[in-house]
């Protein structure tokens, strides 16, 4: 109940009550308690207080030290809102230099992909610096850049022979609906993409057919229902990638929306066989996709006219 509570008063953007909520628990119940310690994490966020959110983010990871979305998720946003609120200018230390991590991890992408054997998902992950960490790191874009290309080149590598089959789509008819549909892993209860996204679902009109093709946890949260209620709904967590993408493929989209980029949960070898006319990427990356999607959707805000 305290927990629920506590989600409440986050939701309702109270981190300060949402704290003061979870510190009526004993400490043996809070450090027991994965929702909990992640609810805490979230309002340390909120109140800009990075080390006590890395504190309970830190003994969530112990909880579930194999959940990427609570280890490293959390981990890297204290890390993310610690550089924010220090003193200008930055001066981070990396042992060894960012550029040489991105030139060693380049050199192993390549030896890769000359090899014989079959590049995993597992060997690019191993070789290469998160993608999401160059949207909040304080590298210099061309670095940043960098980090994107090479995990985009090792997803291309991985994917291999997945054919580009949007050449093969037949011409819309002129005032059919408009075929749009959105992949993504991320519409889990309490993922804070999945509420905009399943308000965006009931926002679309009868000009446009949606498909929904989803690869997350099946909880049945809101925005699953929303999914399935405004949208063709297809699980794709089954299938490997050649399958996706000749499922994807055969719904004959005008418009492709990946909602995961390079992030942990993401799947963009799908990306790599072009299943739709276009492909656009939006929402839960925000930043370049090394050329695996045509567009990124994007304001002035996740893309300054500077850049």
């Amino acid at each position: 109940a305290v927990v629920n509570a506590a989600a409440v008063l986050l939701a309702l953007q109270r981190p300060r009550a949402a704290v003061d909520m979870l510190l009526r628990l004993d400490t043996a119940t809070l450090h027991s308690s994965l929702p909990a310690l992640t609810n805490l994490a979230t309002a340390y966020l909120d109140l800009h207080d990075p080390a006590r959110a890395r504190q309970a983010a830190g003994r969530a990871c112990a909880l579930a030290p194999t959940n990427s979305a609570v280890c490293d998720a959390a981990l890297a946003s204290t890390e993310a809102l610690a550089l924010t609120l220090a003193p200008a200018p930055v001066h981070v230390v990396a042992a060894p230099p960012p550029d040489q991590v991105i030139q060693a991890a380049a050199a192993q992408i390549q030896s890769l992909s000359q090899s014989t054997t079959t590049i995993s998902e597992a060997d690019i992950a191993s070789t290469l610096v998160p993608a999401w960490r160059t949207l909040h790191s304080p590298w210099p874009t061309s670095l940043s850049a960098a980090v994107i290309r090479a995990h985009a080149d090792g997803v291309r590598a991985a994917a291999g022979p997945v054919p580009r089959l949007s050449a093969s789509f037949a011409s819309r008819v002129p005032g059919s609906a408009v075929r749009v549909g959105y992949v993504t892993a991320d519409l889990r209860h309490g993922h804070p993409s999945a509420d905009p996204f399943a308000l965006l679902l009931s926002r679309h009109t009868s000009r446009v057919t949606l498909f929904v093709y989803y690869y997350g946890p099946r909880d049945n949260g809101p925005a699953l229902l929303a999914a399935s209620q405004h949208a063709t709904l297809r699980y794709i967590d089954t299938l490997d990638t050649h399958e996706a993408v000749r499922l994807i493929a055969a719904d004959m989209l005008d418009v492709l929306i990946d909602l995961n980029g390079l992030t942990q949960a993401a799947r963009p070898h799908v990306l790599a066989g072009h299943p739709a006319r276009v492909t656009a990427a939006w929402l839960g990356f925000t930043g370049p996709a090394g050329g695996l999607v045509d567009a990124v959707l994007a304001d002035a805000t996740v893309v300054p006219s500077s850049d």
